[in-house]
């Protein structure tokens, strides 16, 4: 911007008004600019918005939080390719979970991470049968979305894979691309059980107030074992967040060890540690995890 132009933008104000400005606010430069002369930096606004996006983004982090890559903007294809419409076809699983999730196809309560691992294939399928739209696809079924991921088409080079079709017999098949625009995405894992919040790139953690996990990631723990709900001996229980042990009258000498995220469900006989989010099923001289 040369330096007239902001010179006569400060002092663009009238004296000879009844008002004037007396008040200022912060407001990113690409909004300054294309609000200052739209027409003449709409192409400097975009180029510097792009920039400040990589300057912000975490690429250098570990664990890794972000990479520069394409992709972010999710789209369904009803006829044709995603080539066709200027997209990208989608080759991995992790990346099929994701647009499926921002998409509405599928609930944000599969994370990628090594821990949900087989939550990942339960929301997405996988199929080498040719003939489907090649990397991240949906059909429907009943009225309900299910996601496929058919990838010997995209190891074919998609010499073997189909476009998308819509049918009247609810066999259609629509698929999932993304933008070849390279942009910041969050390729966070959440560990744990914990959910992963796209739009802010953060782990939503289990936990209450008394025990759970916390981080970044979700891989720390804070607090102490807890009595569990349905213990047949529940002042036995309410001992555990003392040194995180569950014991019962018969081995109040050794008992389990628990984790910090454990509960403790206790009979007179049986002492036992359970995971975060269970409840006791005990009777007298047993207890199982519910």
């Amino acid at each position: 911007v040369a330096a007239e132009v902001l010179d006569a933008w400060a002092k663009g104000g009238n004296l000879n008004e009844g008002s004037s400005i007396f008040r200022y606010s912060f407001v990113p430069i690409h909004d300054f600019l294309t609000n200052l002369d739209f027409v003449e930096f709409a192409s400097a606004a975009l180029t510097l918005e792009k920039a400040v996006e990589y300057s912000n983004c975490q690429v250098h982090d570990w664990p890794p939080v972000h990479q520069w890559q394409p992709g972010g903007q999710y789209q369904q294809v009803t006829n044709g390719e995603c080539g066709s419409e200027g997209l990208l076809p989608i080759s991995d699983l992790a990346t099929c979970l994701a647009a499926a999730q921002a998409l509405g196809l599928v609930d944000n309560n599969y994370n990628n991470n090594k821990d949900n691992n087989n939550k990942m294939d339960s929301a997405v399928r996988r199929t080498t049968t040719r003939g489907h739209p090649a990397g991240c696809y949906s059909t429907q079924a009943a009225g309900t979305p299910l996601v496929w991921l058919e990838t010997q088409s995209l190891a074919d080079q998609g010499s073997a894979s189909n476009a998308s079709e819509t049918r009247p017999d609810a066999h259609s098949r629509h698929s999932i691309c993304m933008s070849g625009e390279f942009g910041c995405q969050c390729v966070r894992q959440c560990a744990n059980g914990g959910v992963l919040d796209l739009a802010s790139c953060t782990c939503k953690c289990r936990g209450d107030l008394w025990h759970g996990w916390t981080g970044p990631e979700c891989r720390e723990t804070y607090g102490s074992c807890q009595p569990g709900a349905g213990a047949f001996n529940p002042d036995l229980a309410r001992a555990c967040p003392v040194r995180n042990r569950c014991e019962s009258w018969q081995n109040w000498r050794g008992g389990a060890e628990c984790r910090a995220t454990d509960i403790c469900c206790t009979s007179n006989v049986e002492a036992k540690c359970c995971p975060f989010g269970s409840t006791c099923a005990c009777t007298w001289e047993k207890c199982t995890c519910a």
